[in-house]
Parts: structure tokens; C-alpha cells; sequence
């Protein structure tokens, strides 16, 4: 991997100034006025195009005036024609394809990269050669090329779509003739150079785009050479046509960049007589030859990546590669078979599909039947030939999705080609360059398990934001594989979804809206009928030219049996007429949406009135989902109206099959509606709100009076927006409730006006309190002592919340620190699996959570782990254990010091014998006490590593754990209690039996260590003083001893640590001038020196407090306490005249503009006083001269506040409080 440090700026600047419009150098003609060279190929296979004139030489002329990528200064404006008849302005940059060497001897072949100046979505590659002008053109309505439209000219063209390109009928693309054998070489990589683990996912935050450029190798044999002019010129031209064209989907795709090596002129043969290579048209043949060749006539070291073209292949071959091989020994082995004259759509049909083979990428296909040795079954993940770059679209007969491979990649491709080319081996040979693009953010707001019924359209969404103002699209894609499936047919958990290309609507609605209307069964979107899960990814791109960002989310579900199909039963007979004002009747099959496991509750009822292709209309918001619901017909004259019913918790929905009419009504008046119907879940004590619409009917004009007439629960008050409302305009009601329980209330809304009805509508809330002040820690306490290993933790359990999420950590700001984390938990206990750190402070909280989603954390409690002594023995040799037979071996280990035994563990036991289900372990002590440890636990397992306490969280028997290999301590079968009390003194012994008699392998007794521990009991230091710190709003004070004292009487005052548990709200704590967060820690020392200060954020509180624990690292701690701080605008700092212990008098203290230090004896030695604030700065400076006894220091222009003054002389410092008050 090469690394440039230099930024490549590829972005093409948005604000610039503009001197001139540009001239249009584009002529339109007819087919009848052209007029070409004599032996120039004619042949247009687009159904739909543009027939135009360039002036070659003026746009020749124009563009070698272009900047190069990445100038700061220059620009070129340059119009391009639109298939569709106009023009847009386009921004252009010189974007060589060539290395700098090769350019040079060719400046007649130049490339550009172009982006749309008003349409920033519009990006193109740009080229002009001896043989013309070629454009390609990505744009919203699909990608378009301008291409000369005969060789041998360069004066006229054709503007076409892709989608508008034609074969012979009969004819298909040529396939790929990658064999099996290349793409079982995947199974001998490195795992890291094709594992899709590595980049399954690219959501997970924004990151800065890098260009990764591989010097390309691109050879041809003599036939291509004849067929492309006879002359190197000609064919490099065409070469770098092909490869400009590749690089705009590489980098719209994979920011990758491929660039011609600076003597790939050497590897041009003109004739296929004397060129090197055999069979020119055998493509298997010449993938075996290519890496040989490149590597006599370059050298291996000479590229990074090879390709050879050549004309069409025998056996129906389009190209041929060699899996993963870019950066690899067989780099080469890439072959384009060039069956058409078109060198761009050969770019994109056989080209960049070879060469994304050499970067991993398998086929995407699921069903060719005349290719089934090519399917790959771990990338199948498009139905039938599909239709992207690694699919066989157009080659598959029946199976065809479309007749050609649109130009990017599928979500499973990117994926291969993500993981090899970053993580992998095309990583190692890469250029790799930082561009000045950020990647897009993608968000999926899916819950992680959700059923939608079955043969019932859905529809996904996405969103995502680029830092950079990118012009984003999105592609939504199946990401299923399965057993390979014909066309149109479900089977398993085979795709069924063809993938369509990126645009900029982030929503997907599967089948499209256009089948739907149209009642339309499409065999390209086929709707299961059957349980199974559906699994999509949303690939969004960026575009940005020369190095596009691409990431992608995931969501999976399931397809439920147990209910659908759901469907719209009204209204959808034909000749239905709706009144303006009417209410109608919306009806529709729940089909037991609204049970397990879909759970749909309620739905949202929408109108089209362009024939169902768009739903902007909101009918009824959160409608329960029992089949009919009444709606208010809005004031819409239309005659081809259609309802979509649609669940407003989940994707799935439906629509009426007719269109219907909508009429206006004769009678003058008003019509109401109110959304939502119902809120389903109103979490309190946020105010609920409801939306009033009013329609005018007719000429009606009479103010619309509003009322509420349910009575609410007492405390609770609603006030609506506007009351009354004209017939037209709209109010909305809110309502803030008091004192209410988790209920379901029913509420009315009442309108009225003269001349006019009166209406009423029924409105509902399912509300659920938030008060969760009967939640609290209880055990262990706050400042538990002496917990050995483990400990279950519990709260008192509260009726709000559905359940709560546990972190236990060592240090309160928690995050990183984490030892244990659970999340629903749905009882009141949680017993953590970790084992805990002997003689350590640990902290743990817990989170209350319900439907309205997760309350703050409680503050923390604290608890402490044991202050544990122990001595560890390890026996001197492995002891062998006999393969036949029911043998007993025994392992001793000698302990020669004599005591009473309070605590004794054996850390670790390591055993490997088949089976250890045959073991029994016991350990006997000097005494003779046996203690049966392990028991013939498991199964068919040859390796036991374990450890034993009776302290452990965990008891072996019945555990679950196995095989027993993972170094788990375990509680045993009897417990090691049965030894308190004895002499430790003399000889333990291990036992191992033996169970039953299997004639298997002969094992070993390889190690055990026996542990004797001692519990202490640790001394707490002593909380002298915690007493309110009183601070003026806005300003700083310190924290001395006099209002917080921690003492011990075997611990210095820099040993004693407090630690923040909880830091100020209104202010900050600072130690030397540094903000104390969570987890961040001071000593009393600190506190002495006057370097802990308090500063208010000057904010309206009177109040404030932190938290805190002290330990003093010996065992002994003090349990969470609350330190006080009053804000007080009387609070200035009082300082007395006072004569300091040493002699030393300052006054006046508060000071204005002096401050005097006065000695009552000759200062002995020559000083310095430093005057430094509350942040630990150094203000001000003033030198002492031995024999002074007073001396003055300015306070003149200092803000008024605490500060502290150091005396130094010779190796003596004492520091003081001074305040300086104007």
C-alpha cells in the first residue's frame, strides 16, 4: 500500500465567479444532412437518440483550457447536450487516465471529470481523441452517452439513454467464462482478503473518503490493435476511453481510480501475426497468458493490476478473470472481449464486471440456467440474471431481468469488493490519497425484529445526511440468498426483489406503485406467499466526482403465514362518487394484522388524486386497525382518485384497485377533521396535541367555533392555537394533563357555527407516565464493604417501567469502564457473570425503561471488593493419567509455613484426557479431609480448564458450561468451606479418578495452583469536615480544608483521593485549573494547596452540589457523599488582616489596587512572590530581596475575585488567599 500525504482535492468548487456564458458548440441536425467520409461505419442500436453537429476543433480548442483536478485557480465552463433535446452547463477539470509519462507522448488523447453547475447531480467523463468527443453523463433520469456516430469522423453525434440501447433480435450479451476453479481460489486466501465481515456494515459513523489509484496494465493482442485504427495512437485512444469510462463507476462506486502505466504503449501489438499472445480469441487461453506476458515485457513490479483486450471470443465469451487477484501474483489475469464496436458500453457490460471479479466480487445472479457452473450461491443475491454489474442481465433467456447490466454495483458486490480492496489484499498495492469528502450518514429507523403479513405490498425508507451538501441517492436492494430459483418463482429464502437504480427518492415501495395501479403482476417483484425472512440494505452514494462516499444500513424481518393478505375492500368497485365535506366509509381486510405476531394497532388512511401514483392527502392519522374507519372527504375536485390504507406502525399497506370520483357539493357549509385519531402512546408529561382542519364548502363564511367537552382529569388545562377558525384554516389543541395514570382517554371535540352543523369528532390517547421516583438501589447498599468476587444487585421494581438496563463499572464516569452491561431486564435483580477485582471500589446504576424509551440513570451506589491476601502454590509436574482402566492418579504439593486456613481456592486446573465426563477431581488436605471438586460433568470433550471458589458466581454442577475449557471459576460439586479451621501445614493432594472404563487415548494432569487467602479488614478515612461552600453568581471560589476535610491516619494527604460521582450542574469544579467530569479524581492535597475552585455559570440557581467518594487506596473508602454550594450574591471573599503562623502579615485583604506583605523580621534570603488565580495561572511576578520586611504587590486592573499569593525564599514555599475586591 502506497500512502500520499498530500491532499487530492477532488471536488469541483460551487463558488466561483462567472465572466461569460459559455458557447454553445452544439448544432442539432437531421439524418438526412449528414454527410460522412467515405468508409465511416454508420450504426445507431439506440431506439430513441440525438442527432447533432460539434465543431471538434473550437471544443478541442476549449478543453485543453480546462484546470487540472485539484487547481485552485482557472475554470471551464462547457455545455453538454441532454438526450431529451436542450443543454446544461457543466464545470470541467482535467482528469488524466494516463500516467503524466504516457500523457506527454500523447497530448492529442486527453480525459476530463465535468459536474453540473446548476444541477450538481449531473457528474460526466469527458474525452477527446483523434477519434472524437465521447461523454458519458450520469444524471436522475438514468445514464446517457454522446459518442461520434461513425468511425472515421469527428464532426457528428449521438445523444441516447442507455436504457434506449438495442440488440439484433436473438442476439444476448456474451457471458463471463469465469470458471470454478477461480472461484474456489477464494477458499485460499488470507480470510481478511474476501471476509464481507470486515465492511458489512458502513453506517457506523462519518468518515473522510480516501482514492485508492492502481496502476493499470492494459495490453492488447494485434487483432484489436488492427481493428482500432492500426496504429498505437488509435488504440490507445480507445483504450482510454474504455478506462475513463470504468473509472466513472469506480469512483461513483469504490473511490477507486485506475491509471494506464506510463509505458503501456509497449504493450499495443498491431498485429496479431507477431504479437505474443495465442488464440486471440480463445478468452481462457489468454487469461493463462496475460500475467506472462505483462511481466516479460514490463516487469511484475511494474503495475498493479493487468487487463488484455481483444476482438469477440469463441464459445460466446464477453470476459474472463481471475478471482481476487489485483495486487497478487496472477494480477494479470483479466481478459474484455470487445463483440461490439462501442468501447464504452463494453466498458460497462464486460469490463468493469471482469475487474470486479479481480477485486473479489462474485456473480450476483440467482437463476441463468445455461450458466449455472458461474452461479455463486454466497453472492446470489438478485433474482434471475439481475440486472447490476456482476449480474448476467441480458444473457439469461427467460431469466432476464432487463436486456443489459446497469453501470454499478449491487449492495453484495460493493461489499467483496469494500472488504478486498481496504481490508484485504487490494490494499496492499493501492496509492492511496485523502480527498476533502466526507462520507454520508445513514440512519434506519427499524426496530430490530418486526412480521409483516404475507402477499401484502410494503414500503422502506432511509435517511442520511452528507457534511459536505452532497446530492445523495439511494438504492434500496434484497440482501437474501437461497437455492437458485427461476424467474418470477419464490423458493425458500431465495431473492425475489430485482434491484433498480440509485435515485434521490429515499423510499422504496415494493412491487412499484406503477404495478400496483395497474394490477399488474410483475415476475421481477414477486410478493411472498409463504413464511421466510427478507433481509435489505439501503446503499447511499454521495456522487461526489473523482471520489464518491458510499454507505449502507441494514433491516431484516419476517414474513408472517399467521396473517395477510391485507388488503383495501373500500371503496374498490368502479362508479364511486365522494361529496366534498361527505364522511365516507374506508373498509379493509385486517386479515389478523392486529394480532401476534404483527401487532399492528393502527393505520393511516391517505388519498391520491393523480391515479394512485402519490398519497399526499392524510385522511386519518392512527386509526385503529379494525377494518373501517370514517374519513372527511377534502375539498379535491378529482375523477381518478385512490385510498391507501397503511399500518402506522409498521411497512406494509395497501391500495384501492379502481379509481373513484370526487365531486363538489351543493350545499354550502364546512367540513371538520381532526389527526391524529388516536395517539398511541402519549408519554408523559409532554402535551398531547391534536390538528383541526376545516374545508370550506361552497361560499359558507361563518366563524367555526371550537370546544372541548370532555371533562380532563383536575390540574390539567388545553387552549387551542386559533378559536374560532374561518371554514378553511385550522387550530390545534393542546392539552397538558395532570396527575394522570397509564390510561386510554376518549375526548371530544365539538364544532359549531351559524348557518352551519354541528360536529363533533372523537379523538383518543393512550398515555403512560414517566414517574419512575419510587425507583431506587437497594442492595448492596451504598458503601458496601468486603464483597468477594461477586454480588447480586436489586432495586425496588416501579409499575412504569416495562424494564431496566444495569452497567456495573470501576469508576463512576462508566463507559469504558464497564465490567458488566445488561439490558432488559424485566426483574428487579441481576446477577453479574464477571468476577469481581479483589480491593477495588466498583459502581453500579440502573435505568429505568418503558415504550416511551429510556429515563436518565439513578446516581450511582458504591460497594468494596474484599482486601484479599492470598499465597499461591503450583504443583512441579504434569502426572500422566493411563487410557484404559479406571486408574486414580495423585498430585501433591508440599506447604511448609503453619496456620489456621481461612479461604482456600484452586485458581486453575488443567486436565487432558478423553472424556472429561469420565473425571473425578477432589482435593485432600494434610488432615485427610477430601473435597469432591468435579464430578463427571459434560461429555465428549478431551480438554478441562477450570478453577474452583466458593465465592464464584457460578456452580459447576448444572451450569451448562461445556466443554469446561475456558479458565470459568466455578463454585464445586462440595464446597472448599469444609477446610476453615485446619492447619495449612503439610501435604495437599489432588485426586483424579477415573469414572468409567474407556478404552481411549492416555491423558495428563498437566498443572493445578492452590490459593490460601486472607481477608482484611480495611480502616475508612474520616470525613472531618463537609460543610457549604458559598461562591457569588458567576464567580469562582476555592474549596479549602475549611469546608472540605478528609484525614487518615496512615495515608498523606496526597494518597487521598476523592472521586467525582456525580459532577456540579450549574457550575464547574476544577483541580489546577482543569474541569472535573464523572470518574475524575483530586487529592486532599490538592485541596490544602487552594488548587480545587468552584466556578458558577451564572445562571439564576441559588444552588448547586457534586458528589463524591474518597479512598485512601489501602482498602478503606468513604461511600458516596454530597458536597453543598450556595450561590450567594453577598458571598465576597472575607479575608482578614490576619499575621500568618510565619510572621508574615498582608493587608488589606479584600485589596483594591495594592496588596503589602509585611515580615515582622528581616526576610532572611532572597524570594520571589506569585500571584496566580483560581485556574492555577500565573498573574503577576515580584522578586524579595534578602532583608526587606515589606514589600507591595499591584492588584490594580485585576477582576475582582479569590487568588492566592506563593512565597518563595530558598527551599521554602508557603501560599496564602488574597481577594481583590473594587
Amino acid at each position: 500500500m502506497r500512502t500520499l500525504l498530500a491532499l487530492l482535492i477532488v471536488a469541483l468548487p460551487i463558488s466561483v465567479s462567472f465572466t461569460q456564458s459559455p458557447v454553445n458548440l452544439w448544432e442539432d441536425i437531421s439524418l438526412e444532412s449528414i454527410v460522412l467520409p467515405r468508409g465511416a461505419d454508420m450504426s445507431i442500436a439506440a431506439s430513441r437518440y440525438r442527432l447533432l453537429r460539434l465543431d471538434v476543433q473550437r471544443a478541442e480548442s476549449l478543453l485543453r483550457r480546462a484546470p487540472s483536478e485539484g487547481a485552485k485557480t482557472g475554470e471551464l465552463q462547457f455545455l453538454l447536450p441532454l438526450p431529451e433535446g436542450g443543454t446544461e452547463t457543466f464545470r470541467v477539470v482535467g482528469s488524466p487516465v494516463m500516467a503524466p509519462e504516457l500523457a506527454a507522448r500523447y497530448p492529442q488523447i486527453r480525459t476530463f471529470l465535468a459536474r453540473g453547475i446548476q444541477r450538481s447531480e449531473l457528474t460526466a467523463r469527458l474525452d477527446i481523441t483523434p477519434a472524437g468527443f465521447h461523454g458519458a453523463v450520469v444524471s436522475p433520469k438514468g445514464l446517457f452517452y454522446i459518442d461520434p456516430l461513425a468511425d472515421g469522423q469527428r464532426d457528428y453525434y449521438s445523444a441516447y439513454y442507455t436504457r434506449d440501447l438495442q440488440f439484433p433480435e436473438g442476439q444476448e450479451i456474451p457471458h463471463c467464462g469465469v470458471t470454478d476453479a477461480p472461484l474456489n481460489l477464494s477458499r485460499d486466501l488470507p480470510e481478511e482478503a474476501t471476509n464481507r465481515s470486515a465492511f458489512n456494515l458502513r453506517d457506523a459513523e462519518e468518515e473522510t473518503v480516501e482514492l485508492r489509484t492502481y496502476r493499470l496494465a492494459l495490453a492488447c493482442t494485434g487483432e484489436y490493435g488492427q481493428a482500432k485504427g492500426g496504429n498505437k495512437t488509435a488504440v490507445l485512444a480507445s483504450m482510454v476511453t474504455s478506462i475513463n469510462r470504468v473509472n466513472q463507476i469506480f469512483e461513483k462506486e469504490t473511490a477507486i481510480r485506475l491509471q494506464l502505466i506510463a509505458n503501456n504503449d509497449t504493450l499495443i501489438y498491431l498485429n496479431g501475426t507477431t504479437d505474443p499472445f495465442i488464440s486471440a480469441d480463445n478468452a481462457p487461453s489468454l487469461l493463462g497468458q496475460n500475467t506472462l506476458v505483462l511481466n516479460q515485457v514490463i516487469g511484475a513490479s511494474a503495475y498493479d493490476l493487468g487487463h488484455v483486450f481483444t476482438l469477440g471470443c469463441t464459445n460466446s465469451i464477453g470476459g474472463i478473470a481471475r478471482y481476487a487477484s489485483a495486487c497478487g501474483a496472477e494480477k494479470g489475469a483479466g481478459v474484455t472481449c470487445h463483440f461490439t464496436n462501442s468501447v464504452e458500453f463494453i466498458a460497462v457490460q464486460i469490463m468493469a464486471h471482469e475487474l470486479g471479479h479481480q477485486f473479489s466480487c462474485a456473480h450476483s445472479w440467482n437463476s441463468c440456467p445455461d450458466y449455472s457452473s458461474q452461479y455463486d450461491l454466497d453472492d446470489a443475491f438478485e433474482p434471475g440474471s439481475g440486472s447490476t454489474i456482476m449480474s448476467y442481465a441480458g444473457g439469461c433467456g427467460s431469466d432476464n431481468v432487463q436486456s443489459a447490466s446497469d453501470d454499478y454495483y449491487h449492495v453484495g458486490s460493493l461489499d467483496d469488493f469494500y472488504a478486498f480492496s481496504r481490508k484485504g489484499q487490494g490494499n496492499t498495492c493501492a496509492t492511496i490519497v485523502p480527498t476533502q469528502n466526507r462520507a454520508p450518514v445513514i440512519a434506519l429507523k427499524y426496530p430490530k425484529s418486526f412480521a409483516i403479513p404475507v402477499s401484502t405490498p410494503f414500503q422502506l425508507e432511509a435517511s442520511a445526511t452528507d457534511a459536505d451538501g452532497d446530492p445523495l441517492t439511494y438504492c434500496w436492494e434484497q440482501y437474501d440468498i437461497g437455492p437458485t430459483t427461476p424467474l418470477g418463482e419464490a423458493s425458500f429464502s431465495s431473492p425475489l426483489f430485482r434491484s433498480f437504480r440509485p435515485g434521490a427518492n429515499p423510499v422504496r415501495t415494493i412491487p412499484r406503485i406503477s404495478a400496483l395501479v395497474n394490477n399488474e403482476k410483475d415476475k421481477r417483484e414477486v410478493l411472498p406467499s409463504y413464511a421466510r425472512k427478507l433481509t435489505f440494505r439501503c446503499t447511499v452514494r454521495d456522487n461526489h466526482p473523482g471520489g464518491a462516499g458510499v454507505v449502507w444500513a441494514q433491516t431484516q424481518f419476517d414474513v408472517t403465514d399467521k396473517a395477510g393478505p391485507f388488503l383495501v375492500t373500500a371503496p374498490t368497485q368502479e362508479g364511486i362518487t365522494w361529496i366534498t365535506g361527505s364522511t365516507q366509509t374506508v373498509t379493509w381486510d385486517v386479515a389478523k394484522t392486529d394480532l401476534a405476531p404483527v401487532n399492528c394497532r393502527y393505520v393511516n388512511i391517505r388519498l391520491s388524486v393523480d391515479g394512485g401514483l402519490t398519497y399526499p392527502y392524510l385522511m386519518a392519522q392512527n386509526a385503529r386497525n379494525t377494518g373501517s374507519a370514517q374519513v372527511t372527504v377534502p375539498g379535491i375536485i378529482t375523477e381518478s382518485a385512490r385510498i391507501k390504507v397503511e399500518a402506522a406502525d409498521n411497512i406494509f399497506f395497501d391500495i384501492s384497485n379502481v379509481h373513484f370520483s370526487i365531486v363538489q357539493t351543493t350545499t354550502p357549509g364546512y367540513a371538520l377533521s381532526v389527526n391524529p385519531y388516536t395517539e398511541p402512546l402519549h408519554c408523559q408529561p409532554n402535551p398531547l396535541k391534536y390538528t383541526i382542519y376545516s374545508t370550506r364548502l361552497m361560499a359558507f363564511n361563518a366563524p367555526v367555533q371550537l370546544e372541548l367537552t370532555t371533562p380532563l382529569p383536575q390540574g390539567s388545562v388545553f387552549q387551542f392555537s386559533k378559536n374560532p377558525i374561518q371554514p378553511g384554516d385550522s387550530s390545534v389543541l393542546t392539552i397538558a394533563l395532570a396527575n394522570t395514570p397509564n390510561d386510554t382517554l376518549d375526548l371530544v371535540i365539538r364544532a359549531s357555527a351559524q348557518g352551519g352543523p354541528t360536529i363533533q369528532r372523537t379523538v383518543s390517547a393512550a398515555t403512560l407516565s414517566n414517574d419512575f421516583s419510587g425507583l431506587a438501589l437497594v442492595s448492596p447498599p451504598d458503601g458496601s464493604p468486603g464483597i468477594v468476587l461477586s454480588t447480586p444487585l436489586s432495586w425496588t421494581p416501579v409499575s412504569n417501567a416495562a424494564s431496566y438496563n444495569l452497567e456495573l463499572a470501576t469508576s463512576p464516569r462508566f463507559g469504558s469502564t464497564v465490567l458488566a452491561r445488561q439490558e432488559n431486564i424485566t426483574g428487579n435483580t441481576f446477577q453479574p457473570s464477571v468476577l469481581l477485582e479483589n480491593n477495588r471500589l466498583h459502581f453500579w446504576r440502573v435505568q429505568p425503561v418503558n415504550p416511551c424509551g429510556a429515563a436518565p440513570f439513578l446516581d450511582p451506589f458504591t460497594f468494596h471488593t474484599a482486601t484479599v491476601t492470598c499465597t499461591t502454590l503450583e504443583s512441579s509436574a504434569p502426572v500422566n493419567i493411563a487410557g484404559a482402566g479406571t486408574p486414580t492418579i495423585e498430585s501433591k504439593t508440599t506447604v511448609s509455613q503453619s496456620g489456621l486456613l481461612n479461604d482456600v481456592n484452586l485458581p486453575l486446573v488443567k486436565i487432558n484426557k478423553e472424556y472429561v465426563r469420565n473425571l473425578k477431581i477432589s482435593l485432600v488436605s494434610p488432615k485427610g479431609t477430601e473435597v469432591v471438586l468435579y464430578n463427571g460433568h459434560c461429555a465428549l470433550t478431551s480438554k478441562l480448564l477450570i478453577g474452583f471458589d466458593d465465592e464464584a458466581p457460578q456452580a459447576v454442577t448444572g451450569s451448562g458450561v461445556c466443554p469446561p475449557d475456558d479458565g470459568i471459576v466455578f463454585r464445586p460439586n462440595q464446597m472448599l468451606s469444609a477446610f476453615k479451621g485446619e492447619n495449612i501445614q503439610g501435604v495437599w493432594t489432588l485426586k483424579v479418578a477415573m469414572l468409567r472404563n474407556e478404552s481411549l487415548s492416555p491423558g495428563a494432569l498437566e498443572s493445578w495452583k492452590l490459593e490460601f487467602c486472607s481477608t482484611q479488614t480495611a480502616t475508612p478515612p474520616v470525613l472531618v469536615k463537609n460543610d457549604t461552600l458559598k461562591v457569588p453568581p458567576g464567580q469562582t471560589n476555592p474549596l479549602t480544608q475549611a469546608e472540605l476535610l478528609a484525614t487518615d491516619a496512615s495515608t498523606p494527604a496526597d494518597q487521598l483521593r476523592f472521586t467525582i460521582v456525580r459532577p456540579p450542574a450549574k457550575g464547574q469544579l476544577k483541580a489546577n485549573g482543569v474541569a472535573l467530569a464523572a470518574g475524575d479524581q483530586f487529592t486532599q492535597a490538592t485541596i490544602n494547596n487552594f488548587s480545587l475552585s468552584y466556578t458558577h455559570g451564572n445562571g439564576p440557581e441559588t444552588a448547586d452540589a457534586f458528589t463524591f467518594v474518597v479512598e485512601n487506596g489501602k482498602g478503606g473508602f468513604i461511600s458516596t457523599k454530597k458536597f453543598h454550594i450556595a450561590i450567594d450574591p453577598n458571598a465576597v471573599v472575607d479575608v482578614e488582616d490576619v499575621r500568618e503562623p510565619d510572621g508574615l502579615r498582608l493587608y488589606p485583604n479584600p485589596a483594591d489596587a495594592l496588596v503589602y506583605a509585611a515580615w515582622d523580621y528581616p526576610v532572611p534570603e532572597d524570594g520571589l512572590l506569585e500571584l496566580i488565580n483560581l485556574q492555577g495561572q500565573g498573574i503577576r511576578r515580584t522578586a524579595l530581596q534578602k532583608g526587606q520586611t515589606q514589600i507591595e504587590v499591584s492588584t490594580a486592573g485585576l477582576p475582582s475575585g479569590l487568588y492566592l499569593l506563593r512565597v518563595k525564599t530558598g527551599s521554602r514555599q508557603r501560599i496564602y488567599k488574597i481577594a481583590v475586591q473594587h
